[in-house]
């Protein structure tokens, strides 16, 4: 027969190792975001290279809509569009940047009601 006081510790014992291996967990995941590892949600990304289409064409995307950059740049003073490469050799998409959250939402709302630039196109915050 067990006692009150041995049933205690056992209890005891067993809340400290799930709080040690909780610990464990944590530092081991946060090791491996900060490595990359472990993506944090919420980021934009873009295609593959492979995917992207060459300079001049997102070039010619880029020059057959003013009226689009001009929608999206309109949305802050912190809004630039322009052709880039996001380490592609000669491959290229739209960049959009901005510096608000305010700006983003703008961004995102122009970019959900308009057709797009027939490229990719990669918003991140400058």
């Amino acid at each position: 027969m067990t006692t009150p006081v041995t049933t205690k510790c056992r209890i005891r014992r067993g809340l400290i190792a799930a709080v040690v291996v909780l610990v464990v967990g944590l530092v081991a995941a946060g090791a491996l975001v900060l490595k990359g590892i472990l993506p944090l949600g919420g980021g934009t990304t873009h295609p593959p290279c492979d995917q992207l289409p060459n300079a001049s064409q997102a070039q010619a995307a880029l020059a057959a809509n003013p009226d689009l950059v001009a929608q999206l740049t309109s949305q802050g003073p912190g809004v630039a569009v322009r052709v880039d490469s996001p380490g592609c050799k000669d491959r290229a998409l739209v960049e959009v940047t901005y510096r608000t959250a305010d700006e983003r939402a703008g961004i995102d709302a122009v970019l959900t009601s308009e057709d797009g630039f027939g490229v990719p196109v990669y918003v991140h915050k400058g």
